[in-house]
């Protein structure tokens, strides 16, 4: 008799949609083909364990006894079988597989009459839960399970020459045209590295069933998503938040067994570097009696960059702080503003003024006092948090070192070339990022060549010396806690978000010019799953893509500019599965 697993990644409830999932990520593994892969996503993605509305996995998920098997008897012949079991009993052929509901906490779970006799089997699959935390580097932020779609009837501007590259933003989506996500708040994706990583641990044993709970959550940091309660707007006491808990807390009561055992254990007094001036407060963390948890396989994370601003510190080296003119500066200052609204910038630090004189580093911004990179290492305060960190996932969730992974932050800014992506001779940067967020250029198409936007060498250099070196550093630090830290930056070198060797133009936004085509290129070629050399999303990829959802209307796009690709968290991914 053999026996496996129905249904090995009950996440997706249909066993059938799995088979197709793995199908495409077996293409993905061999090429970088997602054609298979996207489709099954978008078929599969809203029929999982979690739900969107209420924030939460149903507990039978986890705690469930019942478990879907299948047997095949080694026996060809038309003799009738009786299978039974504590749910069902079954009668057919010996020679066909049987799809069983057994409770796998039971010895003697299966029986089988059969020509008089009777035998019976302890069939006992393992479970193992892979739990996933962290931001949007984890959860697949700029790459939605269901992209927005367009009816090309319904597009109707026309514009000369640079002109309405705007018309993604004044387009009027139906309910089943605006771009989806597993979950739309976090912004939580299948094609994310965790999901995959989960997704191929499922494919390994036949006689094992891998659960997988994810709260990673674009946006997400230490003290802002993963132990405390995730603000998405507002601010004082008039607030909303992306979960109803945090990802720390969630996950503890997911996988605890027994509300009554939980218990709340404080971590400190903390605070959010990211707010400057914002008090400490303190910080509690759920904990349940280890007897009535079910204690995760692996914990796979990613943590820390938005404690530095990572992505507000590639705004801010990719956007000219002064225009070549003076008419130029007043178009660089309404768009500098509109920008940080959107996607908040992040000053490197004092040094950054002294160097470049930057003036959305002196004091206030646009009414904000902008985050400065450089506090994050004052005094060792990222060190200590993600060694803390660490320390507290081990203890709460009863993991050693070893069971938790922790990836790297690589930079988007480097070219086909390993080049960084900057203006002057080349365009790709330029024509990369330049959509609706330049609106007042876009009314007066004549000043585009005065604002050449793009990351700026000395900028990048500084970054990339400065804040991007230190982050990494301190999370490479973590192997000396037997945490298991991928470094999945030297991939990337070759593959920053300007990377095109097909020319700039690959880069642009298509838009119907004058005489009613689409120019540079048509629409199609948009499909945010085709094979590019860059393994980063450019402002105009989630422009089109990603350019409205449920969560946040119109405004959605901006959140994922600069973010790993499907190519990037699939390069993430394999970086991932050698270690």
């Amino acid at each position: 008799m053999e026996w496996k697993v129905s249904n090995p990644f009950p996440f997706i409830k249909s066993k059938d949609q799995v088979d197709l999932l793995v199908a495409g990520l077996q293409e993905i593994e061999g090429s970088s083909n997602f054609g298979p892969y996207s489709d099954a996503v978008k078929a599969s993605y809203r029929n999982t364990e979690w739900n969107p509305d209420s924030g939460q996995y149903n507990k039978s998920y986890i705690h469930s006894d019942q478990i879907a098997i299948e047997i095949q008897l080694n026996r060809a012949s038309g003799d009738s079988c009786k299978w039974s079991t504590k749910y069902q009993s079954v009668s057919q052929t010996c020679d066909k597989p049987v799809v069983l509901n057994i409770d796998s906490t039971e010895s003697d779970n299966v029986a089988l009459d059969i020509s008089g006799e009777h035998y019976t089997y302890s069939i006992k699959p393992t479970i193992n839960i892979i739990l996933a935390l962290g931001d949007s580097f984890a959860a697949g932020e700029g790459n939605p399970d269901r992209p927005s779609t367009y009816d090309l009837a319904k597009i109707t501007n026309k514009g000369e020459r640079n002109s309405q590259r705007r018309w993604p933003s004044q387009y009027k989506f139906s309910a089943v045209e605006t771009a989806d996500w597993n979950d739309p708040k976090c912004h939580r994706s299948l094609y994310s590295w965790q999901f995959l990583s989960a997704l191929k641990q499922s494919t390994k044993a036949p006689h094992t069933v891998t659960k997988f709970v994810s709260y990673s959550c674009s946006g997400a940091e230490i003290f802002d998503g993963l132990f405390t309660r995730q603000i998405k707007d507002g601010s004082g006491s008039v607030m909303t938040y992306k979960a109803p808990q945090s990802q720390v807390d969630a996950a503890i009561d997911l996988l605890c067994s027994e509300t009554s055992s939980i218990t709340k254990v404080k971590l400190g007094r903390k605070q959010k570097l990211t707010s400057p001036g914002s008090p400490e407060f303190d910080v509690f963390a759920k904990k349940c009696a280890s007897e009535k948890l079910v204690k995760p396989a692996h914990v796979l994370l990613a943590i820390g960059g938005n404690d530095v601003g990572f992505s507000g510190l590639i705004m801010w080296a990719s956007f000219p702080d002064r225009g070549r003119s003076i008419v130029g500066s007043m178009f660089v200052s309404i768009i500098n503003a509109r920008v940080n609204n959107l996607s908040p910038f992040t000053c490197p630090g004092a040094d950054a003024i002294d160097k470049f004189n930057d003036t959305k580093c002196w004091g206030e911004f646009n009414g904000k006092q902008l985050f400065r990179s450089e506090d994050a290492f004052t005094n060792g305060w990222l060190r200590n948090e993600l060694n803390s960190s660490y320390g507290v996932i081990q203890s709460l969730f009863q993991v050693s070192a070893g069971d938790i992974t922790q990836i790297s932050y690589p930079m988007p800014t480097h070219d086909a070339n390993g080049k960084i992506c900057e203006t002057g001779d080349s365009l790709n940067a330029f024509r990369a990022l330049r959509n609706a967020l330049f609106e007042p250029l876009d009314r007066f198409s004549r000043y585009y060549n005065q604002y050449s936007i793009g990351p700026e060498k000395q900028h990048v250099k500084f970054i990339e010396n400065g804040v991007a070196r230190r982050l990494n550093e301190e999370i490479l630090k973590g192997r000396e806690k037997g945490i298991n830290v991928v470094d999945v930056v030297p991939p990337f070198n070759q593959h920053g978000f300007c990377a095109s060797k097909s020319g700039p133009l690959a880069l642009e936004i298509p838009y119907v010019n004058g005489k009613g085509r689409w120019d540079p290129f048509p629409l199609s070629r948009t499909s945010p799953w085709l094979t590019t050399d860059r393994w980063f999303r450019t402002a105009n990829d989630v422009y089109i893509n990603q350019q409205s959802d449920s969560a946040y209307g119109n405004e959605a796009w901006t959140k994922g500019i600069f973010h790993p690709n499907h190519l990037g968290h699939r390069a993430i991914y394999l970086a991932t599965q050698k270690n």
